[in-house]
């Protein structure tokens, strides 16, 4: 290794023999290179910003480009009849803390006046190098943050104080969980732990007929499961919207994995579509059994209520079915219905009875004078 002092700035250079020549901050050598204007360049000798790291590996290369790294250390002994001092690095064990990783195919960038400009980031991660520290953009950013404090994910321009895009179509743009274990598979009688995740995704854009059937084109959804599933999909569990609150009486949205939804609180729109299962239209076929209405009183009479209906007692217990309960009311309307023509139809027959029996007793009067009158002649 090669240290020299002095450059078009000043500074201090250090590179490998296997280099070449010494360069100038303009050139391209140059393993580590600090300038005192405080610039630092790791890997090449121009750095475009306070500090630069370029790095380009081999291929199938493994190696980091940038590595953050925490161990756990031990106190160094003290000193015979002194103060003890200083660390030694220990051993990283479990619990030490795993690296953390930038590679080198995604460069990171401080503008230099990142502090005075709140139209400058003041961090970026790219899958590009950008053409300047003060350019941002020309290429897109994978992680920004600006100084107004809006941070953007795969956002060059965050429009809140966090902004996520996904990376691609019907991708999540965010997963919120939490890791398990239980043991699924079992190994010639021995269980193979498994971890699986309990989270909620937010997905951007999702398919047509999706999840269950559910979704259409262009949705935005928000996703739950419990990761029992065999591909990590939800068997059981629900998603629960609600303030928190240790008071029973606060209301919320609970949503199970079938489906089924309990709304604590009240629902106001303007337009309500439920999916019935059957409609009593059959009421009005020639084959349908209307009870007669004596029956229909002896029933009310013993249950306090109408035939087909649920009792009172029933719906406070269990609630109303309301899809299921207008399709009864229906059937009962449509079976009013039918004994009001009944009615009809006998009030008719019994109008056009009175009216032939009063013609036969005009007629009888008519004869029963004529009758009067010719005894009255003799």
């Amino acid at each position: 290794m090669l240290f020299r002092y002095g450059s078009c700035r000043g500074g201090l250079s250090a590179q490998s023999q296997a280099v070449g020549s010494w360069k100038n901050r303009m050139g391209q050598a140059g393993s580590l290179t600090a300038y005192t204007d405080s610039a630092l360049g790791i890997g090449t000798p121009n750095p475009e910003g306070k500090a630069e790291l370029r790095y380009c590996p081999p291929p199938q290369s493994d190696h980091m480009g940038f590595l953050i790294t925490k161990v756990q250390c031990t106190p160094l002994p003290p000193p015979p009849g002194g103060i003890p001092g200083g660390e030694a690095t220990g051993t990283p064990s479990v619990a030490a803390v795993p690296p953390h990783t930038f590679t080198g195919s995604m460069p990171i960038g401080f503008p230099w006046n990142s502090l005075s400009s709140d139209g400058q980031p003041l961090f970026w991660a790219r899958m590009q190098t950008p053409a300047s520290p003060v350019d941002p953009g020309r290429n897109d950013a994978c992680m920004i943050i600006h100084p107004n404090g809006r941070t953007g994910l795969n956002v060059l321009n965050p429009r809140a104080a966090l902004d996520v895009r996904g990376t691609g179509i019907n991708t999540p743009a965010a997963i919120f969980g939490s890791n398990a274990q239980r043991a699924s598979v079992n190994v010639p009688g021995t269980p193979l732990p498994m971890r699986y995740t309990r989270n909620v995704e937010v997905v951007p854009l999702l398919a047509q007929n999706g999840y269950n059937n559910i979704s259409r084109e262009k949705d935005l959804g928000i996703l739950f499961t419990d990761g029992l599933g065999q591909e990590g999909s939800n068997l059981d569990g629900a998603l629960v919207i609600a303030p928190w609150s240790m008071d029973s009486t606060v209301g919320g949205l609970r949503m199970e994995a079938n489906g089924n939804t309990e709304l604590r609180g009240n629902l106001r729109c303007t337009k309500l579509t439920v999916n019935a299962k059957w409609w009593p239209d059959g009421v009005f076929a020639d084959e349908y059994h209307l009870m007669p209405l004596s029956e229909v009183a002896n029933f009310i009479k013993a249950n306090r209520h109408l035939p087909g209906i649920p009792s009172e007692k029933a719906v406070l217990e269990n609630g109303q079915d309301v899809g299921a309960l207008q399709v009864l009311q229906q059937q009962k309307i449509e079976e009013l219905t039918l004994y009001v023509l009944e009615q009809e139809q006998k009030s008719v027959a019994q109008q056009q009875l009175i009216l032939e029996q009063k013609k036969r007793l005009e007629q009888q009067e008519m004869r029963l004078q004529k009758l009067e009158s010719t005894l009255g002649g003799n």
